[in-house]
């Protein structure tokens, strides 16, 4: 093997190491946004989430638009995967102890949307806010 040979691969390697240590340095500080726990569950009898947490990050959106389809297309209406669920059960408060829009930062599904880039159109048609007391 040549010495310039020997350089390029040792080159090479030397570059590797510095940009994934880079990298692995750079998502060590990369906070994960903060998601208010349930305060009720939207199932009676259930003492969690309908889903376990990590299904639930993956699917909701198709459970949502199955929810959706059933609800405007078939006139089936349950309330184990609908978003007036989910917002009663996720309810976000401020610090004076107001619920929050969806316009806010602070708000559940904002929250978590805003971190992985996706944009939300529920909005344009469903209410941001729980109704009643809680």
């Amino acid at each position: 093997m040549r010495k310039s040979q020997r350089f390029n691969i040792l080159f090479g390697l030397a570059m590797a190491a510095v940009l994934l240590s880079g990298s692995a340095a750079v998502f060590a500080g990369v906070p994960v946004p903060l998601l208010p726990e349930p305060v009720k569950s939207a199932v009676e009898g259930e003492e969690s989430c309908v889903l376990p947490e990590d299904e639930m990050r993956r699917v909701h959106m198709d459970r949502l638009k199955h929810q959706r389809d059933d609800t405007m297309h078939e006139g089936v209406r349950t309330s184990r995967f609908s978003l007036k669920e989910c917002i009663s059960c996720h309810v976000t408060k401020n610090d004076a102890g107001e619920k929050v829009s969806v316009k806010s930062r602070e708000h559940f599904c904002n929250a978590c949307h805003a971190y992985t880039g996706v944009t939300l159109d529920c909005w344009d048609c469903h209410a941001s806010q729980p109704d009643g007391g809680q």
